[in-house]
Order: structure tokens, then C-alpha cells, then sequence
């Protein structure tokens, strides 16, 4: 939890140094503005079933296959900066902490992997040069500067969150926490399909050749009745 804590604060950090001007002279490439289109919209009052956008094929316009979960968040985010921003000044600073805040999930999660997947290895030696890599390697972080509002930084951190899930000890927590990062990761967007189906597989082949692990898959697949 603390080395996410601190390859998150530099990273963020790093990344505001970098992106600042380019923030505040552009709006990312064109999905991060056609996203910023869509929460703008959702702003003013369109209906959150009401996807078209008409600046695309105009005059009869394109109803978008976005999922509106993150519109609703960065949304949500923008809402929370007015009260004390004025409406131009909160939407910068939700532009720019919107990628940033899921640095510390994918992070952590990544750390976690580390730890699972080196077991054995002396003082944790995995964990420490996951988090040095993690805090030296600024293109890992492409996704998650600032502007970068489009769904990919979401979808690479849910895949990150699920694979953790899945090396947890813990049968219930583990594979729940497997089950619910795949499920937003996939209402996201189905672009992480197949990173999806290889966790999924993997919990399955441990039951495969374990009998004891039976248990696993199944709060994965849990759901609503």
C-alpha cells in the first residue's frame, strides 16, 4: 500500500510537470474530445440514454456505442470541482485528475501481482523492482496523463485489478474482486475481452488441476439473481 502511495504521488506529480501545457492549449486526441463532448452534454441536461452526437455524420449524426458509465463518472467529478470552481476552471481540473486517480489502483494492483507471483523469492525482491519500475517508466503511463479521459486508462486498470484478484489466496475475496473488476471492465468496453476470458481461464485451469481449488471460479461468476 505505501510503495502505491509513493510511485503514485510521483508519478502524478511527474506527469502533471509534463502535460500542463499541452492541457491547457488542446483537448487530447479525438476520443478524449468526443468523450469531453459526451459529458458536456450529459452536463446540460441530455438524457443518459440519449447518445447521439451530431457533430459525426452530420446532419443526421451517430449514436456512439460508449458505454455512458464513465461519462457519468468524470460527470460526477466535474460536479464536485464546481462547487468551488467556476464551470470552465472545473472542468480543467477534472481533465486533469481524472486519468491520475486510477494511477493508484492499477498501481496496487500491479504490486500485488508482484508479490503473488514472485512468492518464494527473498524480502519480497519482486514487489521492489515492480515499484522501481513502476516509478522510472514513464511510457507505462501513456494512458493515465492528464486529458487522457477516453475509457482505456479505466479498462487497463480493471484488467490489472482482475488479474490481482485472481493470484489472492483468499478463495471469496480474490475471485470476487476478479469477478467485479471484469464486470466493469467489460461494461466498459468489450475491448478487453480476451485479457477477460485469460483470467477467467486461469481461475478455471486451477480448478482443473486442483481439486481443491473448486471453489474459486464460482464467486467470479457470481452475479445478480
Amino acid at each position: 500500500m505505501l510503495l502505491a502511495l509513493a510511485v503514485t504521488a510521483t508519478m502524478a506529480v511527474w506527469l502533471g510537470v509534463l502535460n500542463w501545457d499541452s492541457l491547457d492549449s488542446g483537448y487530447g486526441d479525438t476520443d478524449d474530445a468526443t468523450r469531453l463532448v459526451a459529458v458536456r452534454a450529459l452536463l446540460d441536461g441530455r438524457s443518459w440514454w440519449d447518445q447521439l452526437v451530431t457533430r459525426f455524420q452530420p446532419p443526421m449524426g451517430l449514436w456512439m456505442h460508449w458505454s455512458r458509465l464513465l461519462d457519468g463518472g468524470i460527470a460526477g467529478l466535474d460536479r464536485v470541482f464546481r462547487i468551488a470552481l467556476s464551470a470552465e476552471d472545473a472542468e480543467f481540473a477534472t481533465r486533469f485528475t481524472w486519468p491520475l486517480l486510477w494511477i493508484f489502483p492499477a498501481v496496487l494492483a500491479a504490486l500485488t501481482s508482484a508479490r503473488r507471483l514472485g512468492r518464494g523469492v527473498v524480502n519480497n525482491a519482486a514487489v521492489v523492482v515492480c515499484a522501481v519500475i513502476l516509478a522510472s517508466d514513464l511510457y507505462l503511463y501513456v494512458q493515465f496523463r492528464p486529458g487522457r479521459i477516453d475509457h482505456h486508462d479505466v479498462q487497463m486498470t480493471c484488467a490489472f485489478l482482475a488479474l490481482a484478484g485472481a493470484t489472492l489466496p483468499s478463495r471469496v475475496k480474490g475471485a470476487a474482486i476478479a469477478g467485479v473488476a471484469t464486470g466493469i471492465g467489460m461494461a466498459v468496453g468489450l475491448e478487453s475481452l480476451v485479457f477477460s476470458v485469460a483470467i477467467g481461464g486461469m481461475l478455471a485451469l486451477r480448478f482443473g488441476f486442483y481439486r481443491e481449488q473448486a471453489g474459486r471460479p464460482r464467486p467470479m461468476a457470481w452475479r445478480w439473481p
